[in-house]
C-alpha cells in the first residue's frame, strides 16, 4: 500500500488555508460598490447571497474538478497532495470569515472550536 507524504499533504492544506484571508481582503478592497456607496453587491435572481457569500461560493467553484477513477488514483498516488475537497473544506473550516459570513454555529463541522489560523483570519 502506497502512503502519502504527510508533510507534503499538510503543506498543500496550509497553502490553501493561508491563501483565503488575503484573497478575501483583496476582494473587499476591490469591491468599489461597497467601499464607496456602503452597499452590498447582489446578483439578480440571487439577492439572498451577499457579496461575501458569493466570494466563498466562487472560491469553492473555482476548485471544483470532475473526479473519475483515474483522477482519484493520480491524486492519491501521483501528487502527494491532499484531495481538492479536503484542501478546500479544511481551508473553509479554519476561516473565521467563512464561519461569520455563513453563520456557522461554533463547534459545528464547518466552525470547529479549534482552528489553524493563518494571516489572522
Amino acid at each position: 500500500m502506497t502512503q502519502l507524504n504527510g508533510s507534503t499533504v499538510s503543506e498543500s492544506v496550509f497553502e490553501e488555508s493561508a491563501a483565503i484571508m488575503p484573497a478575501f481582503k483583496a476582494f473587499h478592497q476591490l469591491l468599489n460598490v461597497f467601499r464607496i456607496w456602503q452597499r452590498d453587491f447582489r446578483l439578480m435572481n440571487a439577492e439572498h447571497l451577499s457579496s461575501d457569500k458569493l466570494f466563498f461560493i466562487y472560491y469553492v467553484l473555482d476548485n471544483c474538478v470532475k473526479a473519475n477513477q483515474d483522477y482519484m488514483m493520480y491524486q492519491m498516488y501521483g501528487t502527494n497532495q491532499a484531495f481538492v475537497k479536503q484542501r478546500v473544506m479544511l481551508a473553509l473550516k479554519n476561516s473565521r470569515e467563512f464561519s461569520r459570513v455563513f453563520g456557522c454555529q461554533e463547534g459545528s463541522p464547518m466552525n470547529p472550536q479549534q482552528k489553524c489560523i493563518a494571516w489572522g483570519g
